[in-house]
């Protein structure tokens, strides 16, 4: 029975429950305590977002904590931002291994990419006025979970952009880092950028917040590309003449984006995509049903473009 484990706070990330939970046991090494955590200490990479063996876990937390597997995925996991564009039989596939130890590697069956090509994206992020409120409520900081969903480069509590912190997510399970004012430097100059582009990556994180708060049934990728050729067709960036091939306008839709999300903030959410838009887009419209890997953050700003909102795209 894991009689110190803490009581989660609101939105906190799974894994900073976990370096919260290393501090309170005084073990020597972070890989004891996962392994009293979990039964044993895991190598994928993706644990920090997705962990597994969660129902071990569970079994061996006090009953009055009243946490179970359901409510450590729903509410302390990534899994919500994954299962957006994943069918209901993925997301239970997704779900059920993240209760199991082994089994398929999780970054198959969620559809992510082993390696984040953006440097900055490899580091925990934080808001430096949650910080400070969170020391000043609790007496300590943590890890938000939505400040780690990708995409997700504001606080939409406070209207600023995230900060990155010091801890890498790279390193897994290897060693845990509860958020502190050694790894969150928030005497740093804050992160600035034009009224324009903040105005934007607070509309795009409204946007995931409400994929990752909202059950709609994802009737699939053949489903969406199908989806987006219709859009395409009525808004003119494609055309279908009287033969199988279609003339797809390239050059309009990205120069349409480039204005409408401008190139700053589209190069915060990805550091090659205003360079190469067109690229990202081709492969997300018309081979999204034959890519090994789902680029979510890619698809919103597609369907926000395209629908104004990921709400009027699949409620329609």
């Amino acid at each position: 029975m894991l009689r110190t484990f803490p009581t989660p706070y609101p939105d906190e990330l799974l894994y900073s429950i976990f370096a919260r939970y290393h501090i309170r046991s005084g073990n020597r090494n972070f890989q004891q305590s996962i392994k009293e955590l979990l039964g044993y200490v895991p190598q994928q990479l993706h644990g920090l977002a997705l962990p597994n063996s969660l129902s071990i876990l569970a079994k061996n937390l006090h009953p009055i904590t009243n946490l179970t597997v359901e409510s450590l995925v729903v509410e302390h996991t990534l899994y919500p931002f994954y299962k957006g564009f994943l069918t209901q039989s993925e997301a239970f596939l997704l779900k059920n291994l993240m209760r199991k130890k082994g089994g398929k590697p999780i970054f198959q069956i969620a559809k992510i990419a082993i390696i984040e090509r953006d440097p900055n994206k490899q580091f925990l992020r934080f808001c430096s006025q949650c910080f400070e409120e969170d020391v000043q409520k609790y007496g300590e900081a943590y890890w938000h979970r939505t400040h780690q969903i990708p995409g997700f480069l504001v606080c939409l509590v406070h209207k600023r952009l995230l900060n990155v912190s010091l801890v890498s997510i790279q390193d897994g399970y290897l060693d845990c880092y509860a958020a502190n004012s050694e790894n969150c430097l928030i005497n740093d100059s804050p992160a600035i950028c034009q009224e324009h582009t903040l105005q934007q990556l607070i509309e795009i994180a409204r946007e995931i917040s409400w994929l990752c708060n909202t059950q709609f049934d994802f009737k699939g990728l053949q489903w969406l590309r199908k989806q987006y050729q219709h859009h395409l067709v009525n808004q003119s960036f494609m055309s279908l003449p009287s033969s199988r091939t279609f003339n797809f306008h390239e050059d309009k839709i990205v120069s349409t984006n480039l204005s409408f999300y401008g190139k700053d903030c589209l190069s915060l959410l990805k550091p090659d995509l205003a360079e190469h838009l067109g690229r990202y887009f081709y492969r997300c419209l018309f081979a999204c049903d034959v890519e090994p890997v789902i680029d979510r953050v890619t698809h919103i700003l597609l369907i926000k473009f395209l629908r104004k909102s990921l709400k009027h795209f699949f409620e329609a």
